[in-house]
């Protein structure tokens, strides 16, 4: 919901997201992919709240639910060409390729 983001949540649950808390992680990470899975506006304030970077680091979670979560708020923020050129530059792409070797 775009009130969320109006009131400036994004960057916060992105810090919850790495904050190494396996509950909050889980729920942090699927507010972050439920928010940024339908609008281009909100994709793209999650983006510049600097959500990919903690969504990348969870990329190498060993918790299922929340190695689910970023990759679904990896693949919801590399709609638009700057986020994808950010991908590569943040190493994501190697871990990607990983998690369709396991």
């Amino acid at each position: 919901d775009a009130r969320i983001a109006q009131a400036g949540a994004l960057g916060p649950l992105a810090r919850l997201a790495v904050s190494g808390q396996v509950v909050v992680s889980e729920q942090a990470t699927a507010l972050l992919r439920n928010l940024t899975a339908y609008s281009a506006e909100l994709k793209m304030r999650a983006y510049d709240a600097g959500c990919l970077q903690p969504a990348v680091k969870l990329l190498r979670s060993r918790e299922r639910v929340v190695l689910q979560n970023a990759a679904a708020i990896v693949r919801n923020l590399s709609f638009h060409p700057e986020v994808k050129v950010r991908l590569v530059e943040d190493g994501a792409v190697p871990q990607l390729v990983a998690l369709l070797s396991s």
